[in-house]
């Protein structure tokens, strides 16, 4: 292990999608000591976004990814009063949203956030073809996979009456390939 932080390179940081990322297995051992020893920033990561682009954006920009099973959300910090779950696409939030059997899942979610006193902030990211910058722009979406067509006329309802009854909660959309980034500047407030 590198003797200080300024020696510390991407490939130190970066922990591997093979071998494991739950407590205990090789990689979270090798993340973990880089947390305690290195002086670096730590971004705690739920155990299940081994493949997320946050493992290669993190070893980039110097920060030590640490795996850890989180109830609520994918990432947050310890000294951050807000916790953020990421979202590939407006299509992945439509499907685990506006779906009703997933539906629990997100009343669960806003509920143990309050409980922790925790924001919740979602960050999905978008594609120039979906045109949604606010959360207003979902009612004009609509994307077509495998000819089924999903509407965010929907989607917009639902996410205004969660929003309304837990306040804590907010969506952030971000062309894609700032995701990484926006979830760090909204840890990092």
């Amino acid at each position: 292990m590198p003797a200080s932080a300024a020696q510390i390179t991407p490939d130190d940081i970066r922990i591997g999608t093979t071998g494991g990322w739950r407590q205990g297995d090789p990689n979270w051992r090798h993340a973990l000591l880089l947390a305690n020893l290195s002086g670096l920033p730590v971004l705690n990561a739920d155990s299940r976004e081994g493949h997320s682009p946050m493992v290669d954006w993190c070893a980039e920009h110097g920060v030590i990814i640490l795996p850890q099973y989180l109830p609520v959300g994918d990432y947050t910090t310890s000294n951050s009063n807000v916790i953020v779950d990421r979202k590939d696409n407006i299509l992945e939030l439509y499907k685990d949203f506006a779906g009703s059997r997933n539906r629990k899942s997100y009343e669960n979610a806003a509920l143990l956030a309050q409980v922790v006193g925790k924001q919740l902030v979602y960050v999905i990211g978008t594609d120039p073809s979906d045109h949604v910058e606010l959360i207003s722009d979902l009612a004009q979406w609509q994307c077509t996979v495998k000819n089924q067509t999903f509407v965010g006329t929907y989607l917009h309802e639902q996410i205004l009456r969660h929003q309304a009854m837990y306040p804590h909660i907010s969506f952030t959309f971000v062309k894609r390939e700032e995701v990484c980034q926006t979830i760090w500047d909204t840890l990092s407030v």
